[in-house]
C-alpha cells in the first residue's frame, strides 16, 4: 500500500528547509504523518533549530511537530547555542514557507545558555522575532542577578539577552559580594542589557523597593541603603547598583549594619533559588522535585497562578502501520 510506508536503519525525511532522520520512521499519507522513533532529530535550517527526542510525530498538513520522551530543542544561530527542555516539545511552522516559527516547551521546562539561564512551566520562543516568554512560575537567571515575576520575557539581539520584562511580583535578587542579599521590587520591572550584563532598570507601579548594600573600595560595610517610591530607575555598574532616582513619595534610609534587624534585610515575598538554576547543558535533565530556597525569616509564601487557556498534553496517534520496506 503505498499510502502507508515503514523504514528503518537510520532513515532521513526532507523538504527545503527542515530535515528529519531517527532509527525508524512511519509515515501516513492520508494523515501527512510522519512518525519517527528513537534518537530523533528535527532540523530547521532556516533558523537554525535542532529538536530531539525518543518519539517524534510530524504532522505536515496540521502545521506542527512535537517530541517527547527526552525531549530537547537547541537553537544554534551563533557561537553561544540555547537548549531547552521540557517534557513535551511543539514546534509550529509555517506550511507555504516550510520554516519555523515558534517552539514551545511544556512542563518542568529548564533552559541553559552560557549568559542565562531559566526554568519555568511553559516557555514560547518566536523565532522571527527572537523572544522567549516564560510562564508559570518562572525564575530567569543572568550572570549574578535572580529575576523573577508572574510573566517573563525575553528580547534577544544579536543572540545575546537585550532586555527582559517581568511582569507582576516582579523581584531582581543578587547576592552581595561579602554577605547578604541585593534586591529590587516592584509590579513590573523591565531590565536592559549591555554586554551580557544588566545596566539599566526600571520599576514600575505603584511601590517600587529596593535594598543593596554599600561598601567601601576595599569591600568594607558601609551600610544597608533600604529606598522606597511609586517608580524607580536603577543604574547598574559592574552588576553592582551605581545610582537611584525614585519619582513620588520616595523614601530612603541608609542604616548602619548592626541597627537593621535580620528580618527587615529582606523584601517580603523574597526566596533564592539558587539550587534550582542550570549548571550548564545536561542540568536541563535535572528534576526538581523539592526545592529548598533560601527564604527571608518572615516572608509570606504566594502561590503561583495558572494562566488561563493552557493546552492539555498531547496524546500519541495510534496510527495504521504496513511495513512497505522490502
Amino acid at each position: 500500500n503505498e499510502d502507508y510506508v515503514y523504514l528503518d536503519k537510520r532513515p532521513f525525511m526532507h523538504n527545503e528547509t527542515q530535515l528529519m532522520w531517527s532509527d525508524s520512521i512511519f509515515y501516513d499519507r492520508n494523515l501527512g504523518l510522519a512518525q519517527a522513533y528513537s534518537q530523533v532529530d528535527m532540523i530547521d535550517t532556516s533558523y537554525k533549530v535542532v529538536m530531539r527526542g525518543d518519539y517524534v510525530e510530524m504532522w505536515e498538513n496540521r502545521g506542527f511537530s512535537y517530541a517527547t520522551d527526552s525531549a530537547y530543542a537547541i537553537s544554534y544561530d551563533g557561537g553561544d547555542s540555547l537548549y531547552i527542555h521540557g517534557d513535551t516539545l511543539f514546534m509550529y511552522f509555517d506550511k507555504q514557507k516550510e520554516e519555523a516559527k515558534k517552539l514551545i516547551a511544556r512542563r518542568n521546562v529548564r533552559f541553559f545558555k552560557s549568559d542565562m539561564q531559566g526554568k519555568c512551566d511553559t516557555l514560547t520562543y518566536l523565532m522571527a522575532d527572537s523572544t522567549i516568554r516564560m510562564r508559570v512560575a518562572p525564575i530567569l537567571w543572568a550572570e549574578n542577578s535572580q529575576m523573577s515575576g508572574t510573566d517573563i520575557d525575553i528580547k534577544l539581539k544579536d543572540h545575546n539577552v537585550d532586555w527582559v520584562l517581568q511582569k507582576g511580583n516582579a523581584f531582581i535578587i543578587s547576592q552581595d559580594s561579602i554577605e547578604g542579599f541585593n534586591q529590587i521590587k516592584g509590579r513590573d520591572i523591565i531590565s536592559r542589557f549591555k554586554s551580557g550584563s544588566i545596566h539599566r532598570v526600571n520599576v514600575d507601579g505603584d511601590k517600587a523597593e529596593t535594598i543593596y548594600w554599600i561598601r567601601d573600595d576595599e569591600g568594607g560595610t558601609i551600610g544597608i541603603d533600604v529606598s522606597k517610591s511609586t517608580t524607580m530607575v536603577i543604574e547598574m555598574k559592574d552588576n553592582s547598583v551605581d545610582k537611584i532616582k525614585g519619582f513620588k513619595d520616595i523614601t530612603e534610609t541608609m542604616y548602619p549594619e548592626d541597627d537593621l534587624k535580620e528580618n527587615d534585610r529582606y523584601l517580603p515575598g523574597f526566596k533564592w533559588n539558587d539550587e534550582a538554576r542550570p549548571k550548564n547543558k545536561a542540568d536541563i535533565f535535572r528534576r526538581i522535585e523539592a526545592e529548598m530556597p533560601v527564604v527571608a525569616p518572615t516572608a509570606t509564601q504566594q502561590g503561583e497562578e495558572k494562566p488561563e487557556g493552557e493546552e492539555e498534553q498531547p496524546k500519541r496517534h495510534r496510527a495504521k502501520r504496513e511495513n512497505n520496506n522490502n
